[in-house]
């Protein structure tokens, strides 16, 4: 009989693991094959990777993950050759993930359109894709990860990176592309009061104005750095560099002004999210 190996999964909005019981490989054959863990929050992203990576014979798919925590316990236990690794996930980064494992596995990192970051892995010479994924991007990457599995080469070494990720450069940096009727506006993200949904557009509050920017609230407080930008409800993502006061509200709420508009122009935190935000203020 078959002997059986234990691949595990993630489920989409528990974020517990389940163990699926797959049958084992004639070790010739798995020698050849690259056993891959996925963590990704996004289920979306999840699928669209999974077929990418379906598409390539040598690539057994270990397990998926959704968060920091799961992905840690998976990548010990299952011991895959690489892992597809989300640098920004709900609970710790991707980074916190790596710092964490006794050993490391190879590691294609990934990540939202983070300039900073990407500029990292370039002069590290680490493999990272970008979002939304792309299959041709995946090939090679995949491909680099082969070549180094096939020449016997460790995975390589991450201290680096994660020095200069760590030490990230100020956010003030990054330029974000804002929308004025035909215009495109690059602005900085310290220049930029809060981001507001309503209905289905996004818009920055700049001082004098405020223009839209082609991208959901989600991937823009994926893209932020959390100490800086904060969640205040479902619909705002705020600046708390250019906070001037935060009053206490109704029903355990919370109300932001800010430094440089009128006071009447004001940002409701919600209870849950006031809670929060104490906490990180204390």
């Amino acid at each position: 009989m078959a002997r059986m190996f234990a691949a595990w999964t993630v489920g989409e909005r528990t974020g517990s693991s389940r163990m699926l019981d797959m049958p084992d490989i004639e070790p010739s054959r798995r020698e050849r094959r690259i056993r891959t863990l996925i963590v990704e929050d996004e289920a979306p992203a999840r699928g669209r990777l999974l077929r990418f990576l379906r598409a390539h014979p040598d690539v057994e798919i270990a397990g998926e993950a959704a968060t920091g925590a799961v992905a840690i316990a998976l990548i010990e236990r299952a011991a895959p050759d690489l892992v597809i690794l989300d640098i920004k996930l709900p609970d710790i980064s991707g980074l916190e993930v790596l710092k964490r494992l006794s050993e490391r596995p190879h590691v294609i990192f990934s990540t939202a359109y983070d300039s900073y970051a990407i500029e990292a892995f370039e002069v590290e010479a680490i493999d990272f894709l970008l979002k939304p994924y792309e299959q041709k991007r995946v090939d090679i990457a995949l491909e680099r990860v082969r070549a180094r599995i096939q020449k016997v080469e460790p995975p390589v070494q991450l201290e680096e990176l994660i020095r200069k990720l760590n030490g990230s450069a100020p956010l003030a940096m990054q330029r974000l592309a804002l929308h004025d009727r035909e215009h495109i506006v690059l602005a900085s993200s310290a220049e930029i009061f809060y981001f507001i949904a309503e209905g289905d557009e996004v818009y920055a509050r700049l001082r004098a104005r405020r223009l839209t920017i082609r991208r959901s609230l989600r991937d823009l407080e994926r893209m932020m750095e959390p100490q800086r930008f904060f969640r205040a409800n479902r619909s705002v993502l705020v600046n708390l560099d250019l906070v001037r006061e935060i009053h206490p509200w109704f029903g355990g709420r919370f109300v932001i002004r800010f430094s440089q508009l009128e006071p009447s122009e004001q940002i409701e935190v919600s209870r849950r999210q006031a809670k929060l935000l104490s906490d990180m203020l204390d």
